[in-house]
């Protein structure tokens, strides 16, 4: 039940954080993206 708690608060965290930062995700996961296509 606790590490439920806790697994609830990390999700809800992570939500915060992507709205706040969607700008930085997304030039995060369009590098990712070129390192990839660079890759394969």
């Amino acid at each position: 039940m606790k590490k439920q708690r806790k697994y609830f608060a990390y999700m809800n965290y992570i939500a915060i954080f992507a709205t706040s930062n969607r700008e930085f995700f997304e030039t995060l996961q369009n590098k990712e993206r070129e390192r990839n296509s660079l890759v394969s």
